[in-house]
């Protein structure tokens, strides 16, 4: 057996290992989840913003959705330090979703920009505590330095694929 193949079958044994504990199947999916949304709403968010005022208005909205999460980030850690962390990923996650929901009602009623751009502010806020809660979790729920490992890879992998 070659050294490449030696390789691929210890990967895919470090990815059974993940998969075989629940906990960070749920852990990974929902790091997924979290990843494709925070993905899926900036491109929407740049497509309004283009619409709205060309690429001086895609600026403004990266600025209004980013700026905030950066000041949030010192407490949102915190948050996750001082309180159950499934607790904040739970919430993080709903509020992420209620604020995209908030976006979509307010393109749909045509409402102004300013209010698009400000719920892109809320949900980067809302989002911010969910990696440090993600992150304090993933070492908990897996059972063996291998697992945790292959999670890691997997997590990278959702996050850069």
């Amino acid at each position: 057996m070659t050294g490449a193949v030696r390789q691929i079958r210890e990967s895919m044994r470090s990815l059974g290992a993940v998969f075989a504990n629940r906990d960070l199947v749920r852990l990974i999916f929902g790091w997924g989840g979290m990843t494709f949304a925070t993905w899926a709403y900036s491109l929407a968010l740049a497509v309004y913003a283009f619409e709205q005022g060309g690429t001086t208005a895609v600026g403004v909205a990266g600025l209004v959705r980013l700026l905030p999460g950066a000041l949030a980030s010192p407490f949102a850690g915190m948050l996750a330090d001082r309180h159950s962390r499934k607790v904040v990923l739970v919430l993080s996650a709903l509020l992420a979703a209620l604020a995209i929901g908030l976006s979509a009602v307010a393109v749909i009623a045509d409402a102004p920009a300013w209010v698009v751009y400000g719920l892109a502010g809320l949900f980067t806020v809302a989002s911010t505590p969910y990696v440090p809660a993600e992150g304090a979790l993933l070492p908990r729920v897996a059972r063996s330095p291998l697992e945790l490992s292959a999670a890691n890879v997997v997590r990278s992998q959702l996050d850069n694929g």
